[in-house]
């Protein structure tokens, strides 16, 4: 992306103001209705909220038949998951205010709200694997 972005730099009259559209297929990127998790990084351990979060993740028709579906996270905040949507036949994408000059830096992944923080902790690469794009705006202002 930072190859790109470059140049997009480069080439356009607006390097500090444009968009990014990120595709909203990474199941665990956003939040939903449900009564499973969103996704998550696996992990083995007894620690109780762990075990917890496994009794809730496995639907149980036959013992709790009037489970309620809650909010349930995901790596992007509740008002992004829930807003509005670039519709594109058959790839939704969620759109962010972004210049493009940002993803010319080669470490642009270490900036963004969709990378995987979680994951990072727990020692897996917390690098954005969502697929995005970017542009520059039309206008200046």
């Amino acid at each position: 992306m930072a190859a790109i972005a470059t140049h997009l730099v480069e080439n356009t009259h607006t390097p500090d103001a444009g968009f990014v559209a990120l595709w909203e297929g990474r199941g665990d990127l956003f939040g939903y209705y449900g009564i499973t998790p969103s996704g998550g990084s696996p992990t083995f351990t007894d620690d109780p909220h762990h075990q917890a979060m496994l009794a809730r993740s496995t639907h149980d028709p036959f013992n709790n038949v009037f489970r309620k579906a809650t909010w349930q996270e995901g790596i992007l905040s509740r008002e992004i998951s829930e807003g509005p949507r670039l519709r594109l036949p058959m790839r939704d994408h969620v759109l962010f205010s972004a210049p493009p000059r940002a993803f010319a830096d080669p470490e642009w992944a270490r900036q963004v709200p969709w990378r995987d923080r979680i994951a990072e902790e727990r020692g897996f690469p917390g690098h954005p694997r969502a697929r995005a794009c970017c542009g520059p705006r039309t206008t200046p202002g």
